[in-house]
C-alpha cells in the first residue's frame, strides 16, 4: 500500500455545507470529495476523471486537525444580477450589491 501525506493550511477556509442557502455555513474539516480533489490536483489528475481514479473503493482518506477549529462570520458583498443585467447604480427595487454573512474557518491547518 502506498501513502501520500501533506499539510494544508491557510488564513481562511470555507467548506460549504450543501444544505444551507441563505446563510452559508462551513464544515469544520474538508469533506471527502474536497480531499480527493486536492489529491488529484497535486498528482495532476484531470478533474473529469479523478472521482473514478480516486474512488472510495480504491483510496482511503484520513485527516488530522493540527490547529484548533475557530469559526468566524464575515459579510461578503455579492453583486446582484437579477433582472436584465448588473446595474452600477441603485434603482427602485434593484440594489447593486447584497451582503451575505458567511462562516469561515480562521487559520485552519490539517494533515491529510
Amino acid at each position: 500500500m502506498k501513502y501520500l501525506a501533506f499539510d494544508i493550511y491557510g488564513d481562511y477556509a470555507h467548506f460549504k455545507k450543501f444544505y444551507t442557502t441563505s446563510s452559508p455555513l462551513t464544515f469544520s474539516i474538508p469533506p471527502p470529495p474536497t480531499i480527493g480533489g486536492m489529491i488529484a490536483a497535486i498528482c495532476g489528475i484531470d478533474k473529469k476523471n479523478y472521482l473514478d481514479i480516486l474512488s472510495f473503493t480504491k483510496c482511503q482518506y484520513a485527516i488530522r486537525i493540527l490547529n484548533p477549529i475557530h469559526k468566524v462570520r464575515m459579510g461578503l458583498n455579492h453583486i446582484n444580477t437579477k433582472g436584465n443585467a448588473w446595474q452600477l447604480i441603485s434603482k427602485k427595487n434593484h440594489e447593486p450589491r447584497t451582503q451575505i454573512r458567511t462562516e469561515f474557518l480562521k487559520s485552519p491547518r490539517y494533515r491529510i
